[in-house]
C-alpha cells in the first residue's frame, strides 16, 4: 500500500486487511470456545450451551 497513491488500489486493500484483521480475532474466538469444550470447562458460547 506504500508502493502507490492510487485510491482505487488503496481502499480495497485497506477493506481487505480490515477483514483479514476480523476474521483473525473470531478464529481465536472459536479456538477458546473448542478448546473449552475439549476441557470440559462450561463455555459463554450460547449455542453450546443448549447441547
Amino acid at each position: 500500500m506504500n508502493m502507490t497513491d492510487n485510491a482505487q488500489i488503496i481502499e480495497p486493500l485497506y477493506f481487505l486487511r480490515e477483514r483479514e484483521i476480523v476474521h483473525y480475532q473470531r478464529f481465536g474466538e472459536c479456538l477458546e470456545i473448542v478448546r473449552g469444550i475439549v476441557d470440559g470447562r462450561p463455555t459463554s458460547c450460547c449455542r453450546c450451551r443448549n447441547r
